[in-house]
């Protein structure tokens, strides 16, 4: 795990006011759009929440289902849940397919065992 990532995703959501995010240990995030910060005590629990329930990949069902979308400086896998999505810092080795289902991996291994590295809540402080 890249210890930068947290920092990575924040750059690249720099102007995203509306959004609050939740990053797990293998770069999947949670994201939340229009969230009260009246809600921000449950942030973590409720992305661990929704990591649990919709971050395991089943194959040959929409929790198998991603699309790969290369960046100039990394890549952003979606999954069936358009809140939820894996990223990685830098150019990988591979095609598109073959980066999607290495990141989609990652969000299987963060929903066997969800532990939250950053969140956009302690990047604002």
């Amino acid at each position: 795990m890249n210890p930068s990532l947290a920092t990575w995703w924040s750059r690249n959501l720099m102007h995203a006011d509306r959004k609050k995010w939740v990053m797990f240990e293998n770069g999947s995030v949670v994201i939340f759009i229009d969230r009260p910060d009246s809600e921000n005590e449950s942030l973590q629990s409720d992305a661990i929440e929704i990591m649990k329930e919709d971050g395991p990949v089943m194959a040959g069902t929409p929790h198998g289902d991603f699309s790969t979308i290369s960046l100039d400086d990394g890549y952003l896998v979606t999954s069936h849940n358009p809140n939820l999505v894996t990223v990685a810092e830098g150019k990988m080795e591979g095609n598109d397919i073959s980066i999607g289902l290495m990141l989609r991996e990652r969000r299987n291994q963060d929903a066997q065992n969800p532990v939250v590295i950053a969140t956009s809540i302690r990047e604002n402080k």
